[in-house]
């Protein structure tokens, strides 16, 4: 076994697919996820360490282990170790955390190379370990026969709980609309919503692979809202590709690496908001027929296989 990615979650649902499928589709590769609190993780991580971890030559990871048996093997091993950064693992959602940033620190120490998904993330690092390896999308999510939709708008919009509150965010949004237009939300995520419980206009999706490809076939626009900080700068778009690589237009707050797919790939397929104002009048526009977007060409991959020869 040449590779071992693992990825290391709090939420034992958590839904996250792996951001660099493509270039690691055809190496050896063993994919493992860790979910839950930090004892059934440190359960989960000691069982992986004797298994898998000792047979790897390289080894992929995106933040600090629990388990004290993974921890010492991790900074100890002699093999290529790589620190796959997608978000700012020094904080959270709720701002800078003094553990999280000295296991950062601690990360970038031990790491022979640290993969960066956005240039925010790689002026952040503040290594000269660090390079721009941009989110690739699974083949298994693009390419689908693109399907007129009805005359019905339907938003989209996939995530975990733990990023549910973006989409919270719009709601107020969402509601005043409804009030004048008639249109539908799914959202997909591990649990649902307490407060897009309520509305009608809504209808929650729980994750799973088979789920993810339905609710791409059923919606009409894609929905990446965010807030206007530095955890946000930190997210490497991948709801936003996951829309544009099936054939769905898309609304995306305004970050670096939205604003890039945006401007340079996708400029008729993305419209790119500032605030709850720009978040109004679009999906206004969009309702009323007055903002026409354009399908996205399925394969026009931001990143290709070609893009990570030289990588690994």
């Amino acid at each position: 076994m040449k590779f071992v990615y693992c990825r290391f979650e709090h939420n034992i649902n958590a839904a996250q697919r792996f951001r660099l499928e493509i270039p690691f589709k055809d190496k050896d590769v063993k994919w493992i996820h860790f979910r839950g609190n930090i004892f059934l993780r440190w359960l989960k991580e000691e069982y992986f360490y004797l298994k898998y971890l000792k047979k790897s030559s390289t080894l992929i990871y995106n933040r600090w282990p629990t388990s004290f048996g993974f921890s010492i093997v991790l900074f100890f091993k002699q093999s290529e170790v790589i620190l796959d950064l997608d978000d700012l693992i020094d904080r959270n959602e709720f701002g800078r955390n003094i553990r999280l940033k000295f296991l950062f620190r601690v990360n970038k120490f031990r790491a022979n190379k640290i993969w960066c998904g956005n240039e925010f993330l790689l002026i952040h690092s503040r290594s000269t370990k660090s390079s721009l390896v941009r989110t690739s999308i699974p083949n298994e999510l693009v390419c689908s026969d693109f399907r007129l939709r009805g005359d019905k708008i339907v938003f989209g919009w996939t995530g975990q709980k733990s990023t549910l509150f973006y989409l919270e965010r719009i709601v107020p949004v969402l509601d005043m609309l409804y009030r004048e237009f008639d249109f539908s939300l799914l959202y997909m995520s591990d649990e649902p919503s307490e407060i897009l419980a309520s509305r009608s206009y809504s209808q929650h999706i729980y994750w799973s692979d088979k789920n993810e490809s339905d609710l791409f076939k059923k919606i009409s626009i894609g929905l990446m809202p965010l807030d206007s900080d530095d955890w946000a700068e930190g997210k490497c778009a991948f709801k936003l590709l996951q829309y544009l690589e099936n054939g769905i237009p898309s609304v995306a707050s305004k970050t670096m690496i939205n604003s890039q797919i945006s401007y340079l790939f996708y400029p008729d397929s993305v419209v790119i908001v500032d605030d709850a104002i720009g978040w109004i009048s679009t999906l206004k526009g969009l309702l009323e027929n007055i903002i026409v977007m354009k399908k996205p060409q399925p394969c026009s991959h931001f990143q290709t296989k070609e893009t990570y020869k030289n990588l690994l």
